[in-house]
């Protein structure tokens, strides 16, 4: 909150974007922790409602997700992040992260009550992956 060039994301959240010089200074002097950062490279930006555009097409799905979670550390999860998002939260979005992972032929234990649910879903999808080739960012927390 005191740190210099941070600004909240969102307000209440209590996540900040910015200010980087200051906090590697502050961790210099002592005056942070480094846990007290997350670094998070790459980042998309849009402009004249693409975003709304995006979403409404289906391509992104929005959903609100506690702090703990999208500040976890992601070092050696059994889960990738973006599969565990979309676990907890439920319905068709864990049916798809199941999905994907399935696909995918990870070497993720996949514990579905009923997997025809997943071929259904698959075959309801034309057999095509909602995902691009570069599916880390196509969940937006």
């Amino acid at each position: 909150k005191d740190l210099p060039g941070a600004v909240e994301i969102a307000p209440g959240c209590n996540i900040f974007i910015g200010g980087i010089d200051h906090a590697i200074k502050g961790v210099k002097d002592g005056k942070y922790k480094p846990l007290d950062f997350r670094f998070f490279i790459g980042k998309h930006e849009f402009k004249n409602r693409q975003l709304d555009k995006q979403c409404i097409l289906g391509k992104y799905q929005p959903i609100a997700c506690s702090r703990p979670v999208v500040l976890k550390q992601c070092i050696s999860l059994p889960t990738p992040l973006y599969y565990e998002v979309m676990e907890l939260c439920g319905g068709e979005l864990e049916r798809i992260s199941l999905l994907e992972q399935k696909k995918r032929n990870e070497d993720v234990y996949v514990e579905f009550a009923v997997d025809e649910d997943i071929d259904e879903l698959y075959d309801e999808l034309g057999g095509q992956s909602i995902f691009d080739d570069d599916d880390e960012d196509d969940l937006i927390l």
